[in-house]
């Protein structure tokens, strides 16, 4: 009975191991996991973490991005804020928050250039 009960418990930990969340790289040359920040997003979950390679993310698919509902975390992959860049070359915003997004998390890296289009 025990030995079955270990079983089931070393079991049910290595399941529950590999259910985690993903992890995924993009980086400014479009040679990460994803080309873009929006691809990344695209294909994210809830808990989910997109880390930013240093450099200074432009284009379309590095602004006017859309959490989308999700908690999901974007932060630089080096945690300098000076290093990672997201440039949105006054043609749009940086992040659209707009379906309640309370446990989304941004942290370390720099928004710049961002406007609101009309």
């Amino acid at each position: 009975m025990r030995r079955a009960l270990a079983t089931i418990l070393l079991l049910t930990l290595i399941v529950s191991t590999g259910a985690g969340a993903a992890t995924f790289l993009v980086l400014p040359d479009g040679n990460g996991d994803f080309p873009t920040i929006s691809d990344a997003m695209a294909a994210a979950s809830a808990g989910d973490t997109i880390l930013l390679g240093d450099g200074i993310f432009l284009g379309a698919g590095n602004r006017d991005l859309d959490m989308g509902g999700r908690a999901m975390t974007v932060r630089s992959q080096s945690g300098d804020a000076a290093a990672c860049i997201l440039d949105c070359q006054s043609q749009g915003r940086g992040f659209l928050f707009q379906l309640g997004e309370d446990d989304a998390v941004l942290e370390s890296f720099t928004i710049q250039n961002g406007s609101m289009l009309t």
